[in-house]
């Protein structure tokens, strides 16, 4: 293996319990505004583990690959809520949010954007920022 390390690709399960180690951390009252950034990102680092420990991963992940990973997931969440709100404007009658969802989705994928995979995500994201 060259430069000793090895890239592993990131899983839903994976996807999600990051989502939910930001939120968790985020939304720690306590710390989460008297902390310094490097802090901030060892305690998602923390919260991610055992979040990934709890549904039977294990997995090892640095704080820079989290930092990149969430990024990544929140652009590419970005680009999702576009084509949802797009979809959600113009709906058939009487389709239901799964169906919005699917319509969601495909135009995502239309875009040429790739498979969308970040549904968890996009959920404990999106509950956050309500």
């Amino acid at each position: 293996m060259q430069g000793g390390s090895q890239l592993l690709k990131w899983t839903g399960i994976q996807n999600k319990n990051l989502a939910k180690a930001w939120v968790h951390v985020s939304e720690d009252r306590i710390k989460s505004n008297n902390q310094q950034l490097n802090v901030f990102w060892k305690s998602v680092l923390d919260a991610f583990h055992e979040f990934c420990q709890e549904d039977g991963e294990r997995v090892e992940r640095t704080v820079s690959s989290l930092k990149n990973y969430l990024s990544d997931i929140n652009r590419t969440c970005k680009v999702y809520e576009t084509c949802l709100k797009s979809v959600m404007q113009s709906p058939i009658n009487g389709m239901q949010q799964v169906n919005l969802d699917d319509a969601a989705k495909t135009m995502y994928e239309a875009r040429g954007k790739g498979k969308w995979s970040y549904k968890d995500a996009y959920e404990v994201l999106s509950a956050h920022q309500c």
